[in-house]
């Protein structure tokens, strides 16, 4: 089936386009359309890419930033769990590949295919951070423009000292520059969400903390060390499978020179990859 072309900057097409057809919104799948040229645009020109680049975009919907790439890159690749919206990506942008389904079920089938360069992608609100960390701990780690929720966004760019500043902040930090772009109002969505968005630059950086193969693992123990916010880190690692006993926790804190009763959030980052690495976890 072949499908006209869409004036993604218009409500009213985007609406008159998918009533037309019999499309209806898939309120779980968290979908709100960019109908914002103005924003569209500016998202656009934080994605820099060249012909020669494997790209990959998450979440494409109908394809308001697709539209805006498919001419800049020869290799790109989408992921849509929409079957409606796939068929309309498929009529629109036949040179692209699409996966149907469920991007974290799906996504290393592709990847096994060849690591990408750039991926690109608006993530639904109820998994954004997920997916990032799923790339993450599988080593794919290569430069990204996401958006997010701008309460999420802000806990991906948090320092140390920052009110949303967490396990997610200190992972971040360690594998990539993590630079806030701007935000997008919800007036450049149709349907309007709840929320202001946020648009997220991640650059990884040249030297990694921790091999390919140990990044799931350093991830997982960082966030087990944040995840008693109000215990002190004396009594979160009594209670993780590292220690039997409270004095090798007392000695392992001797060890690497830090204050048992001290929270995760006022602890150097350094010392988080100190700790990891004298474990030997």
């Amino acid at each position: 089936m072949e499908f006209e072309k869409i004036d993604y900057n218009s409500p009213a097409s985007v609406s008159s386009f998918l009533e037309s057809y019999g499309f209806s919104m898939q309120k779980r799948f968290g979908q709100n359309f960019l109908v914002s040229s103005v924003f569209r645009h500016r998202i656009a020109d934080v994605i820099e890419v060249s012909p020669d680049m494997r790209v990959w975009e998450i979440g494409p919907g109908i394809g308001s930033l697709t539209s805006l790439l498919i001419d800049k890159i020869d290799d790109l690749c989408v992921f849509e769990i929409d079957r409606g919206f796939v068929k309309i990506l498929s009529s629109l942008f036949p040179s692209c590949r699409i996966i149907e389904g469920d991007f974290l079920k799906t996504w290393m089938g592709e990847f096994n295919r060849g690591m990408p360069d750039f991926i690109v992608g608006n993530l639904p609100y109820n998994v954004g951070t997920v997916i990032v960390l799923e790339l993450l701990k599988n080593a794919c780690i290569v430069p990204s423009v996401f958006m997010f929720q701008k309460e999420v966004a802000r806990r991906f760019v948090a320092d140390r000292g920052d009110e949303f500043y967490g396990a997610l902040s200190l992972v971040m930090s360690f594998f990539y520059e993590r630079i806030f772009c701007f935000d997008v109002p919800a007036s450049a969505f149709w349907p309007r969400p709840r929320v202001v968005s946020s648009v997220v630059k991640l650059v990884p950086k040249e030297v990694l903390p921790v091999s390919s193969s140990e990044i799931g693992c350093f991830v997982r123990f960082v966030f087990e060390l944040f995840s008693y916010r109000r215990k002190s880190l004396r009594n979160v690692l009594k209670a993780l499978p590292y220690f039997k006993t409270a004095s090798e926790v007392d000695s392992f804190l001797d060890d690497v020179g830090l204050d048992g009763s001290l929270r995760a959030e006022v602890i150097e980052p350094d010392v988080f990859l100190n700790m990891w690495k004298l474990l030997g976890a």
